[in-house]
Protein backbone atom coordinates (compact mmCIF):
# COMPACT_ATOMS: atom_id res chain seq x y z
CA UNK A 1 0.00 0.00 0.00
CA UNK A 2 1.22 3.49 -0.08
CA UNK A 3 3.71 4.76 2.24
CA UNK A 4 1.79 8.00 3.05
CA UNK A 5 -0.87 5.50 4.06
CA UNK A 6 1.37 3.47 5.87
CA UNK A 7 2.52 5.99 7.48
CA UNK A 8 -0.84 7.14 9.13
CA UNK A 9 -1.47 3.74 10.49
CA UNK A 10 -1.19 3.31 13.92
CA UNK A 11 -0.79 0.48 16.26
CA UNK A 12 -3.37 0.63 19.06
CA UNK A 13 -2.77 -2.29 20.89
CA UNK A 14 -2.40 -5.88 20.80
CA UNK A 15 -5.63 -8.45 20.34
CA UNK A 16 -5.39 -12.00 20.95
CA UNK A 17 -1.71 -11.31 21.08
CA UNK A 18 -1.83 -9.55 17.90
CA UNK A 19 -0.71 -6.16 17.08
CA UNK A 20 -3.75 -4.19 15.65
CA UNK A 21 -3.76 -1.13 13.46
CA UNK A 22 -6.16 1.44 13.50
CA UNK A 23 -6.69 3.81 10.35
CA UNK A 24 -7.10 7.44 10.37
CA UNK A 25 -10.73 8.28 9.49
CA UNK A 26 -9.38 9.75 6.12
CA UNK A 27 -8.14 6.74 5.48
CA UNK A 28 -10.65 4.10 5.54
CA UNK A 29 -12.79 5.81 2.99
CA UNK A 30 -10.08 5.37 0.23
CA UNK A 31 -9.88 2.43 1.04
CA UNK A 32 -13.10 1.70 -0.18
CA UNK A 33 -13.40 4.10 -3.13
CA UNK A 34 -10.40 2.27 -4.50
CA UNK A 35 -12.32 -1.14 -3.83
CA UNK A 36 -15.58 0.64 -5.50
CA UNK A 37 -13.49 1.72 -8.82
CA UNK A 38 -12.00 -2.16 -8.75
CA UNK A 39 -15.95 -2.97 -8.63
CA UNK A 40 -16.52 -0.45 -11.11
CA UNK A 41 -13.82 -1.40 -13.85
CA UNK A 42 -15.25 -4.88 -13.46
CA UNK A 43 -18.55 -4.12 -14.00
CA UNK A 44 -17.57 -2.51 -17.39
CA UNK A 45 -14.90 -5.06 -18.23
CA UNK A 46 -12.21 -2.54 -18.94
CA UNK A 47 -9.12 -1.68 -16.86
CA UNK A 48 -9.14 -5.42 -15.42
CA UNK A 49 -5.04 -5.27 -14.34
CA UNK A 50 -6.24 -1.87 -12.53
CA UNK A 51 -8.89 -3.13 -10.42
CA UNK A 52 -7.03 -6.46 -9.75
CA UNK A 53 -3.71 -3.58 -8.25
CA UNK A 54 -6.25 -1.21 -6.60
CA UNK A 55 -8.16 -4.16 -4.85
CA UNK A 56 -5.01 -5.90 -4.04
CA UNK A 57 -3.48 -2.68 -2.70
CA UNK A 58 -6.77 -2.45 -0.18
CA UNK A 59 -6.06 -6.32 0.79
CA UNK A 60 -2.71 -5.17 2.24
CA UNK A 61 -4.34 -2.52 4.68
CA UNK A 62 -7.76 -5.02 5.42
CA UNK A 63 -6.65 -8.34 4.60
CA UNK A 64 -9.74 -10.04 6.52
CA UNK A 65 -12.59 -7.62 5.09
CA UNK A 66 -14.92 -9.79 3.39
CA UNK A 67 -15.88 -7.30 0.69
CA UNK A 68 -12.65 -6.52 -0.35
CA UNK A 69 -12.00 -9.98 -0.86
CA UNK A 70 -15.27 -10.50 -2.55
CA UNK A 71 -14.01 -7.91 -5.00
CA UNK A 72 -10.43 -9.45 -5.47
CA UNK A 73 -12.71 -12.80 -5.70
CA UNK A 74 -14.50 -11.07 -9.10
CA UNK A 75 -11.64 -9.21 -10.21
CA UNK A 76 -9.41 -12.55 -10.22
CA UNK A 77 -13.06 -14.44 -11.70
CA UNK A 78 -13.19 -11.42 -14.95
CA UNK A 79 -9.28 -11.94 -15.74
CA UNK A 80 -9.67 -15.68 -16.15
CA UNK A 81 -7.89 -16.77 -12.52
CA UNK A 82 -10.28 -19.06 -11.95
CA UNK A 83 -8.74 -20.73 -8.94
CA UNK A 84 -7.41 -17.37 -7.24
CA UNK A 85 -10.74 -16.56 -7.69
CA UNK A 86 -12.34 -19.66 -5.89
CA UNK A 87 -9.66 -19.06 -3.22
CA UNK A 88 -10.29 -15.24 -2.14
CA UNK A 89 -14.38 -16.92 -2.75
CA UNK A 90 -13.87 -19.23 -0.35
CA UNK A 91 -11.48 -16.54 2.29
CA UNK A 92 -14.94 -14.19 1.74
CA UNK A 93 -17.21 -16.56 2.76
CA UNK A 94 -15.51 -17.97 5.93
CA UNK A 95 -14.84 -14.36 7.21
CA UNK A 96 -19.05 -13.30 6.62
CA UNK A 97 -20.75 -16.61 5.33
CA UNK A 98 -24.02 -15.32 5.58
CA UNK A 99 -23.40 -12.57 3.45
CA UNK A 100 -25.26 -12.93 0.05
CA UNK A 101 -22.84 -11.04 -2.10
CA UNK A 102 -20.00 -13.34 -1.61
CA UNK A 103 -22.02 -16.37 -1.61
CA UNK A 104 -23.14 -15.11 -5.23
CA UNK A 105 -19.59 -14.47 -5.89
CA UNK A 106 -18.77 -18.13 -5.18
CA UNK A 107 -21.80 -19.43 -6.85
CA UNK A 108 -20.66 -17.70 -10.07
CA UNK A 109 -17.08 -19.13 -9.49
CA UNK A 110 -18.05 -22.35 -9.09
CA UNK A 111 -20.91 -22.35 -12.21
CA UNK A 112 -17.50 -20.82 -14.48
CA UNK A 113 -15.70 -23.91 -13.38
CA UNK A 114 -18.58 -25.86 -14.33
CA UNK A 115 -19.18 -27.04 -11.15
CA UNK A 116 -23.14 -26.25 -11.16
CA UNK A 117 -24.19 -28.37 -8.63
CA UNK A 118 -22.34 -27.08 -5.97
CA UNK A 119 -23.25 -23.87 -7.50
CA UNK A 120 -26.70 -24.10 -6.94
CA UNK A 121 -26.14 -24.94 -3.00
CA UNK A 122 -24.75 -21.78 -2.40
CA UNK A 123 -27.92 -20.35 -4.39
CA UNK A 124 -30.07 -21.77 -2.17
CA UNK A 125 -27.80 -20.81 0.67
CA UNK A 126 -28.49 -17.34 -0.48
CA UNK A 127 -32.42 -18.33 -1.23
CA UNK A 128 -32.47 -19.16 2.28
CA UNK A 129 -30.92 -15.71 4.08
CA UNK A 130 -32.75 -13.73 1.65
CA UNK A 131 -36.31 -15.39 2.70
CA UNK A 132 -35.19 -14.34 6.49
CA UNK A 133 -34.72 -10.45 5.52
CA UNK A 134 -37.45 -8.10 6.45
CA UNK A 135 -36.71 -5.82 3.42
CA UNK A 136 -34.13 -8.04 1.17
CA UNK A 137 -31.76 -5.83 -1.39
CA UNK A 138 -33.38 -5.96 -4.81
CA UNK A 139 -29.89 -5.58 -5.79
CA UNK A 140 -28.96 -9.18 -4.17
CA UNK A 141 -32.55 -10.31 -5.59
CA UNK A 142 -31.48 -9.68 -8.99
CA UNK A 143 -27.83 -10.80 -8.98
CA UNK A 144 -29.13 -13.78 -7.84
CA UNK A 145 -31.59 -13.91 -10.37
CA UNK A 146 -29.01 -13.74 -12.89
CA UNK A 147 -26.73 -16.01 -11.58
CA UNK A 148 -29.40 -18.81 -11.11
CA UNK A 149 -30.49 -18.27 -14.96
CA UNK A 150 -26.94 -18.50 -16.08
CA UNK A 151 -26.39 -21.51 -14.13
CA UNK A 152 -29.98 -23.21 -15.11
CA UNK A 153 -29.01 -22.30 -18.99
CA UNK A 154 -25.53 -24.55 -18.86
CA UNK A 155 -25.61 -28.03 -20.04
Amino acid sequence: YPADVQRRAVTIGTLSGQPQLELFREIEPLIYARNNLAMLLVQQDTSLDDALELVEQCLEVLPGNSGLRDTHALVLLAIGRFADAERSAVMAIGADPRNPSVLLTGAEILAATGRSEDSRVLLRRVRDIVAQEPWPSRQVEDRLRRVASAIDSQP
